[in-house]
């Protein structure tokens, strides 16, 4: 029996998204401050982003600024008011295991409403959904992702994050809350080829980061045609 070989081919493809480049109020996915759908690839350039909202608001995302935090929302602001800043919540607390004590700028959030009295194009009151939703990532080429960073998943809550090759499944990972005001970084580093990942998130809470890398495709070969590529 042949045996076989792997050679693997690296895809030129790299990047994170941390949404620091998003002025926080605009929508970046879903239904939009004037009715209108904004795409989900309006504002990524490796990814198409969509929404599904599970409670009462609309099925948008928006960008909500964690230095700046409503005071509704004073859970989701970084660093907590322990480090200093403006984010309410012992889950997020110095010493604690949702330690949020680095400034994260910018939030991917379920919105709330849409709602824009004063038609600037941005949200009056950015705030995130208490009835959670779908984040989906769709990347334009398979990716490996890296890691996740998440705040305010209460201790009640939780993530779900799913990850398909095409239409294949991947792989899980199920994200515990640490509690209001937490931080987490989520290492995602074993799953590699990853053409599309889902978060689903129980309840309130951000996406502050998604990292992601090179991924490889692998295809597979016999030694049989490796000689008779090499005669």
């Amino acid at each position: 029996m042949a045996a076989a070989l792997c050679f693997c081919a690296g895809f030129a493809f790299a990047g994170a998204e941390d949404f620091s480049s998003i002025t926080p109020g605009t929508v970046v996915s879903g239904a939009g401050t004037n009715g209108a759908p904004v795409a989900g690839n309006t504002h990524f350039a490796d990814f198409t982003l969509q929404v599904v909202n599970n409670g009462t608001g609309p099925n948008s995302a928006l960008i909500f600024d964690s230095a700046n935090p409503i005071a509704q929302d004073a859970d989701l602001g970084t660093p907590n008011q322990g480090c200093n800043g403006p984010g309410v919540g012992a889950g997020g607390a110095p010493g604690e295991s949702g330690e949020n004590c680095t400034a994260q700028g910018n939030l991917l959030v379920i919105a709330t409403s849409v709602a824009d009295a004063d038609n600037d194009g941005l949200v009056d009151t950015p705030c995130d959904e208490a009835g959670g939703g779908e984040l989906s990532f769709e990347f334009n080429h398979p990716v490996s992702i890296q890691s996740a960073g998440f705040v305010d998943l209460d201790t009640q809550e939780h993530a779900n994050i799913t990850f398909y090759n095409g239409n294949n499944l991947a792989g899980t990972k199920y994200v515990v809350g640490l509690g209001d005001n937490s931080y987490q970084d989520v290492d995602l580093s074993f799953y590699g080829q990853i053409t599309k990942m889902i978060v689903e998130m129980s309840g309130s809470g951000a996406i502050a980061a998604v990292n992601y890398g090179n991924s490889t495709a692998t295809q597979q070969t016999t030694w049989g045609s490796v000689k008779t590529d090499f005669r």
